[in-house]
């Protein structure tokens, strides 16, 4: 089998600027206050950058960002939340009112057009959803006015678990792009499927993203197991301290794959990957936020002008299709579901047959701050096809032979949010092994009001 030895690093961007000078992670760009970015060109504003930024280290801000498009108004929404919580760091408290309150504006502005694009089987969870939404960033107002430094931080992470909620709704008759000779198989037809893994003992279960969009086989093969109880029961294949947990092994010794009672052999599915869109791109990710913070803080009072210029920005880098499954093969690049954030799920292969997938599965630990971005050798070169959204602390706590108890198909009507994320990153971490940062700023997904998964082939 392959060694896979997965660390890696991914991005985002923050703009803090002030009248001279927009600050990227660490990296300056400067500016003239007079100066109009947008006639700048991104190879000129790309060499300005001085460093890459902060690395992505959230599993949900991947996903997110790998998801079909659903249009300019939820795009603008998470570009105009995802500076808030530095604010909220740097006491900037005004300002992060102002983008909340611009974020609200946004909502209700689309709400109209949103319930008439929301297919008929997803009317009433879109409506929620953005019911949902709104409280959610009416909540972090208040938090926001009276300064309720880790309320409204967590509330930020929160409010943008809603708005994936309308997306997915805007998205609910999504269809998979896969070959006619693979439609046989186990797969997903779009969606998100939540999991959770419970082990021996108990307080080191995890709760999991699984993706039918960018991997709808791979994805599809793993919630069919699931269903079928394949891994209950099963022990830990391999453990890497700080690098990556395996099983999914019948024999446990990396030779064998799942069987299927209905042929009586074993089932392999096809190597399964989807080019990362440009939002993703290594180069263009900074370009990209760099131009968002520079119109935020220019024309965020200024209504109809900030619209004129997210909806350039909007057409130019993001109003795209998603970028076409690849199958059989490798691919130069980043991935829809890259390395970067601890907890990547992917598919282990046969050394050199990249169709030898079968019930193994490796997940990662990679550290974003260690691997710089875009420098990872695995990215492109696994089929992955989901994220640890809750508990990642115990799943780097499994040893070689922890029993997995059962898996299962987490079916929730509300959302379940756990405090306690901060601590799990880091090179402080990986180097020391030591905790950092303070649990309660951060927040875990442990339940998402998800509709069933569209399993097509396997076992419901």
């Amino acid at each position: 089998m392959s060694t896979t030895k997965p660390k890696s690093g991914q991005f985002k961007i923050w703009g803090l600027g002030a009248a001279a000078a927009i600050a990227l992670g660490g990296g300056l760009f400067f500016y003239n206050s007079n100066q109009d970015l947008s006639k700048v060109d991104d190879a000129t504003l790309l060499k300005g950058i001085q460093a890459k930024g902060d690395p992505l280290r959230e599993a949900e801000e991947a996903m997110r960002h790998s998801l079909p498009n659903t249009g300019l108004a939820t795009w603008e929404i998470s570009e105009v939340l995802e500076p808030i919580e530095k604010q909220i760091k740097q006491g900037n408290w005004d300002q992060a009112q102002l983008q909340t309150a611009k974020a609200l504006e946004i909502l209700n502005a689309n709400e109209p057009k949103w319930q008439s694009q929301f297919p008929a089987a997803a009317k009433a969870r879109g409506s929620q959803a953005i019911a949902d939404t709104r409280k959610s960033l009416t909540a972090l107002q208040d938090y926001l006015k009276t300064k309720k430094f880790v309320d409204a931080r967590l509330q930020v992470t929160r409010s943008e678990w809603s708005l994936d909620m309308v997306r997915l709704a805007l998205i609910d008759d999504f269809k998979v792009d896969i070959p006619a000779q693979y439609k046989n198989l186990p797969h997903l037809n779009g969606g998100w499927v939540m999991v959770k893994v419970h082990m021996v003992p108990e307080r080191n279960s995890f709760i999991a993203l699984m993706d039918g969009y960018n991997a709808p086989i791979t994805a599809g093969n793993f919630v069919d197991l699931v269903n079928r109880g394949f891994y209950d029961g099963m022990k830990i294949d391999e453990t890497e301290r700080f690098v990556e947990v395996r099983f999914g092994d019948p024999k446990g010794d990396g030779t064998s794959a799942f069987t299927d009672p209905a042929t009586g052999k074993p089932r392999y599915i096809p190597f399964e990957i989807r080019p990362a869109k440009s939002e993703g791109n290594v180069n263009l990710s900074p370009v990209i936020e760099q131009r968002v913070r520079y119109v935020q803080q220019r024309y965020l009072n200024d209504p109809a002008k900030f619209e004129e210029e997210m909806t350039k920005l909007y057409n130019k880098y993001v109003n795209q299709d998603m970028k076409p499954l690849v199958y059989g093969k490798t691919i130069e690049g980043l991935s829809a579901l890259p390395f970067g954030p601890a907890g990547l799920f992917g598919t282990v292969t046969k050394k050199g047959e990249p169709n030898s997938g079968s019930s193994q599965l490796f997940i990662s630990f990679s550290d974003a701050d260690i691997v710089p971005t875009g420098s990872n050798l695995f990215d492109g070169n696994y089929a992955t096809f989901g994220y640890v959204t809750q508990n990642i602390n115990g799943l780097r706590a499994l040893k070689k032979d922890d029993v997995i108890k059962k898996i299962e198909v987490l079916n929730c009507t509300g959302y379940e949010f756990q405090n306690g994320r901060d601590n799990q990153y880091t090179g402080t971490v990986l180097m020391n092994d030591e905790k950092v940062g303070d649990a309660s700023t951060g927040v875990d997904a442990a339940c998402l009001p998800l509709p069933k998964p569209k399993l097509i082939n396997g076992k419901a």
